[in-house]
């Protein structure tokens, strides 16, 4: 029994040593080296977008949501960048917070997008339908979405009436602009 436990023991330690799984490989079979970032959608290098126009797109409706197209406008006249989500919240006719600010979902993740002039990217809204709800839980008197734009100081307001309910959320800035 006290022989057993020797060999385990041993055969234990020889399997905790290290031993380099890359020794005798060739340089292609190694892995990449540190990580890199995810490439831009452009090589074009240029300034944050500090304002955009911002404006509705067309909507849609699926799995007890609808979705909503916020659309964002270069009209500078040179090129921008932008990356990442747009910071929402619902304000009422007194300029007041209606419920909580739009979480962020992952649609594929941020990228740094370049717009040249009068170019438009996209960011979905998703507003879940009040009737899913138990009364009471979704509230109404919206009069205007408030949007931060990522990199930006000032904020865009556009007018919108959706009611708030608890999950509403936006994507990352992505290409499209219907």
């Amino acid at each position: 029994m006290k022989r057993l436990g020797l060999c385990a023991a041993a055969l234990l330690m020889a399997a905790c040593s290290h031993v380099d799984p890359m020794q005798g490989r060739s340089g292609s079979d190694l892995p990449p080296g540190p990580l890199q970032p995810l490439p831009s959608d452009s090589a074009t290098t240029a300034a944050p977008c500090a304002k955009l126009n911002v404006s509705l797109g067309n909507s849609a409706h699926a799995a007890g949501s609808e979705y909503v197209r916020l659309r964002f406008t270069n009209s500078a006249s040179t090129a921008c960048s932008v990356r990442g989500y747009p910071a929402l919240t619902l304000k009422d006719s007194a300029n007041r917070q209606v419920g909580e600010a739009a979480r962020a979902y992952v649609s594929g993740g941020a990228k740094d997008l370049v717009l040249a002039p009068n170019e438009t990217v996209t960011a979905d809204i998703r507003f879940p339908n009040p009737d899913n709800f138990s009364p009471g839980v979704c509230k109404s008197g919206t009069v205007k979405i408030e949007v931060l734009i990522p990199g930006a100081t000032e904020r865009a307001r556009v007018d919108d009436h959706h009611a708030y309910c608890p999950g509403w959320s936006v994507s990352a800035l992505h290409r499209g602009s219907s």
